[in-house]
């Protein structure tokens, strides 16, 4: 159910109204993650996200005539299961990565135009790539059994393989979702119904010692939608300039830290000149009550020779939904397989056990109580590439292959309710 809020401007005594909604998500659910290696990563209780991102959207649209309007969005993320901001911090599972730094909007914000010329965003929106990653290829969206969760990162597992809008954030690893700073353009429909194009692009700046993202980036996305199919390629590079952004130490105390000590923040990992490039191509078919779903990827850094933060590699997954009513049936199985090896992902003299292939499997049931509830259970199994990487002990891009956590096994379930209004 949306909810709606009229702000009202007025200007030289006249009164101008646009339409604010106010809507949102909340998911909590009892949560277990073992790992057959490593005892201590072991956890079970209430966490949150198991489907979606707990959040609350305030989405504006004014009519400008002429088949205009302007729109606006603030996406606050916010816990249900942690009071203290400062908790979410942590980079440690399971609740890595809320970090308050800037604003507490922390999700999707923008303003722009919507008309015949398509639509212009200008903030911080999703990336395009983002959409092509979760809704075209599989249907489990950023959440367990996606793949594209922080925990196997299919873009990579290197810091430098994912970007946020926030900086030095757990969930950058591998993962792209937005950038700071950047503009979205959506065509409307070309060539053929449902064929649109997007342009990303954020401008490069080289500003040393600042904590901002300060990366150029420029990608390119064609996707279509008709009928019972959907597909989307997409390319996407991030280019650091001539200095490279230090980070910041100032921010102290934050969990996991202790009491005095500061918490270093990265701008970004891309060192001076360098830069990722990203690409994917991915789609689904709707049969009657089953869409297929597949996808293949690559991530490649130019310009990185540090271990820990280079990336090669490229994934592949194939996915299944079946619709029963008011069950809904999910599977995705994803395999991600680095092309470097051990020296160029590692920075120790340990490789007995370097495994350079992941591979996850995850299933999930949703059970829809209305049109804005369900009950659901999520499982997500991982073994290889990056199945420890929760347990941090292995350095911060998650590859095992170091002394007795090899080739680790990591799963993880979570049953749970999700909410919207």
């Amino acid at each position: 159910m949306k909810k709606t809020l009229v702000a009202l401007a007025t200007v030289s005594a006249v009164s101008a109204f646009a339409q604010v909604t106010l809507t949102g998500v909340v998911d909590v659910g009892y949560y277990t993650a073992k790992n057959d290696l490593n005892s201590q990563v072991n956890y079970a209780g209430l966490n949150q996200n198991g489907v979606s991102t707990t959040a609350i959207f305030f989405k504006g649209a004014e009519d400008l005539g002429g088949g205009m309007k302007a729109i606006f969005t603030a996406e606050l993320d916010w816990s249900p299961v942690i009071s203290n901001s400062a908790n979410q911090n942590s980079s440690s599972a399971p609740f890595a990565g809320t970090v308050y730094t800037g604003t507490p909007f922390n999700g999707e914000q923008f303003v722009g135009l919507e008309g015949n010329f398509g639509s212009i965003k200008l903030g911080t929106p999703n990336s395009p790539l983002l959409d092509v990653a979760t809704a075209y290829s599989q249907p489990f969206g950023t959440a367990l059994g996606g793949g594209f969760s922080s925990s196997f990162g299919r873009f990579g597992t290197g810091s430098a393989s994912g970007y946020n809008q926030y900086v030095g954030a757990e969930g950058s690893t591998g993962r792209v979702i937005r950038h700071e700073k950047a503009a979205v353009y959506t065509t409307p429909e070309f060539l053929a119904p449902g064929l649109r194009a997007q342009i990303e692009y954020s401008a490069q700046n080289s500003q040393g010692g600042y904590t901002v993202n300060d990366n150029g980036l420029f990608g390119a996305t064609l996707r279509y939608n008709n009928g019972p199919l959907a597909a989307a390629v997409s390319s996407t590079k991030a280019s650091a300039g001539g200095i490279a952004a230090s980070g910041s130490d100032s921010i102290a105390k934050l969990a996991g830290n202790a009491v005095g000590t500061a918490a270093v923040f990265t701008a970004n990992p891309l060192i001076a000149n360098a830069s990722t490039t990203w690409n994917m191509l991915a789609g689904n078919y709707t049969m009657g009550s089953t869409t297929v779903f597949a996808g293949f990827s690559t991530t490649i850094t130019d310009g990185v020779t540090t271990a820990k933060v280079r990336d090669d590699s490229k994934s592949y997954n194939i996915a299944v939904r079946y619709v029963m009513g008011d069950v809904v049936l999910l599977a995705n199985y994803l395999t991600r397989k680095s092309n470097l090896t051990f020296d160029q992902a590692f920075d120790s003299a340990i490789s007995s056990t370097y495994a350079p292939t992941a591979k996850m499997l995850g299933l999930g049931a949703n059970y829809n109580l209305s049109k804005n509830t369900m009950i659901y259970g999520r499982y997500e199994s991982i073994r290889g590439l990056n199945a420890n990487k929760t347990t941090q002990t292995v350095a911060t891009n998650g590859v095992d292959g170091i002394g007795s956590y090899g080739n680790a096994t990591q799963t993880k379930s979570q049953v749970g309710i999700r909410m919207a209004f």
